[in-house]
């Protein structure tokens, strides 16, 4: 007599089988977590770039630094790039990055545009 039942043949393999799907969606969602939370990093360097900006005495020197001293103190996100452009009473933010990657090739970038207008004096 074996001391197998006859119905768990097979169940071992079937648990292999499902093994490489199982990991494979989790570190896709982990990797999709990774994209969100580094999207709201480049929201918030935008913010932090366009308000450095648009004061009435600054510079996009100013903004761009702003959100540079920002990504530096918060992380998440690899090859950033900031661009603050002033076109008359308008400002726009722009920042591009990559979000950290776990999952070669499921990589997307993140860009992030913002627009306000200018601190003016109006007498």
């Amino acid at each position: 007599m074996s001391g197998r039942a006859r119905n768990d043949i097979g169940a071992i393999a079937a648990s292999v089988a499902l093994m490489p799907i199982v990991i494979t969606l989790f570190f896709t969602v982990i990797q999709i977590s990774f994209w969100f939370h580094g999207r709201s990093v480049a929201l918030a360097a935008a913010h932090q770039a366009l308000e450095g900006a648009r004061a009435y005495d600054s510079s996009a020197a100013e903004g761009e630094s702003a959100a540079y001293e920002f990504l530096g103190v918060a992380g998440g996100l690899q090859n950033e790039d900031v661009q603050v452009q002033i076109a008359g009473d308008v400002v726009t933010v722009t920042v591009q990055a990559d979000p950290v990657s776990i999952v070669p090739g499921l990589q997307k970038d993140i860009t992030v545009t913002l627009e306000a207008p200018r601190e003016r004096i109006v007498e």
